[in-house]
């Protein structure tokens, strides 16, 4: 029902924690740009998708993902986020009732470990969960 997107490049210290909170995933697709760490041999623990590619930017290569995801609902994330139980029920019963509709999450920003609350990156809501055959990334290098 569900597959999750993520773009990595030599993400051993994140992409752990990541992956156990996608445990509900139907599909998890790794769209690598050549990690050298232990990052792919982790991705291989959960049983991930891996796709090797240059790097295309970060529109061109959300996109790979995107369209190498076996289902039509697709979460993309980045390799350092986590998702919340919370956003796991609601994105399962989002899914379950089918809309034509892309929704946008509400991300939260830690430096040091502590949230950021200001400057703007306070109100962050980027595209995280469509259906493709509706949304997508477009060619831009820089996100």
């Amino acid at each position: 029902m569900i597959s999750v997107s993520i773009i990595t490049k030599n993400e051993e210290k994140n992409i752990e924690r990541c992956l156990k909170s996608l445990h509900w995933a139907d599909e998890i697709v790794i769209v690598d740009s050549g990690s050298t760490d232990k990052t792919l041999d982790i991705c291989k623990k959960y049983n991930c998708k891996i796709i090797h590619t240059n790097w295309l930017g970060f529109g061109m290569t959300k996109q790979l993902g995107v369209k190498n995801s076996k289902n039509e609902w697709v979460l993309s994330i980045d390799a350092d986020e986590v998702v919340s139980d919370e956003l796991m029920y609601e994105l399962i019963s989002i899914a379950k009732l089918n809309l034509n509709e892309s929704y946008r999450i509400k991300r939260e920003t830690f430096y040091l470990g502590k949230k950021i609350n200001f400057s703007g990156w306070n109100n962050d809501f980027p595209l995280r969960f469509f259906k493709k055959s509706l949304a997508g990334f477009d060619n831009k290098i820089l996100h």
